[in-house]
């Protein structure tokens, strides 16, 4: 593990925060992907709530990819933050992560061109986003472990889709915790839309966790890491704290999915009598704040991850 000094954290923290911003865009995004076909009260201001979300993302993102050059030049260079203009400048000119940062700049460049004032997305707009959010991510998984073969490999490959669906599913969470649900007494309109926007965020969920664990698991087998090797190593203290985050946060969806989401769909449908079952929106609401926090404490464990060295390595 590097050694622990005060840029080193706020390098750790400024890329903990870029996870955060690209969850918070996938997150929106897949919201919208969601409410396409939906108009009504609630629907419109569940839009307009992502793309504030999607805003914020954005800045977050676009702050911490900034930032984790100039801490990184100072980190190598030996200086002080103040000091670390020079540094920088050869760091971008003369370094593989120079160049490839400033192809994560021109891909958010991209992103936030299709995204920023758009009210819908078309087929072209669609295409330049994920072009735009594929070279991100693949800007993020070049510089780290598993670029040790390569740019462009199976390695990164399987590096991005985990990020990816990793992202997705912690930007779902999170999204859906500060929603709203419709009011006892609400529209049809409006109870439907959030019936049909909540199945959908299950089913993503689900299908983002999937990939999440087989992606890593095939990163973990690729590694040819000696298992003895790995329970004894800085590393392996860090994945395993990774893994048992991950398994409180899918107990957390399992619950959600399988004794909540029922109750509340009866809920969403229901035209009379909903007082008698609304605690279950007050249950989702709970278990999903509880599960964004352990998500985020996820990231938090990828981050501390991605800057441990492997045993062996």
């Amino acid at each position: 593990m590097a050694a622990a000094s005060p840029l080193a954290d706020l390098l750790l923290a400024d890329v903990w925060a870029i996870n955060v911003g690209l969850s918070l865009v996938l997150g929106s995004l897949a919201s919208h992907a969601w409410l396409r076909h939906a108009d009504s009260p609630w629907s419109n201001a569940a839009r307009a709530q992502g793309k504030s979300a999607l805003r914020a993302g954005m800045v977050v993102t676009l702050l911490g990819l900034l930032c984790a050059v100039w801490i990184q030049a100072a980190v190598m260079g030996d200086a002080t933050l103040l000091h670390a203009g020079p540094a920088a400048t050869v760091l971008l000119r003369d370094t593989h992560f120079g160049r490839v940062a400033t192809a994560g700049w021109a891909a958010w460049f991209v992103v936030a061109a299709a995204t920023w004032r758009a009210e819908a997305f078309g087929p072209s707009r669609l295409a330049f986003i994920a072009l735009g959010l594929t070279l991100l991510f693949w800007s993020r998984s070049a510089v780290s472990h598993a670029g040790s073969q390569g740019d462009i490999s199976f390695d990164v490959l399987i590096d991005v889709v985990h990020r990816v669906a990793a992202c997705l599913w912690v930007g779902a969470v999170l999204f859906a915790a500060s929603l709203w649900w419709p009011p006892i007494g609400a529209s049809v309109a409006q109870r439907l839309d959030a019936a049909r926007w909540v199945a959908a965020l299950s089913s993503a969920a689900t299908l983002a966790l999937v990939v999440v664990l087989l992606s890593g698991a095939l990163r973990i087998w690729r590694s040819d890491i000696d298992l003895m090797s790995l329970v004894r190593s800085d590393y392996g203290g860090a994945l395993y704290s990774k893994l048992a985050l991950v398994a409180m946060a899918v107990a957390l969806g399992g619950f959600n999915r399988f004794r909540v989401l029922p109750g509340l769909f009866v809920d969403l449908h229901a035209a009379s009598q909903g007082a008698m079952v609304q605690p279950w929106r007050q249950r989702l609401t709970t278990v999903l704040r509880i599960e964004a926090v352990v998500l985020l404490l996820v990231l938090l464990a990828a981050t501390l991850l991605a800057a441990t060295e492997p045993p062996g390595a």
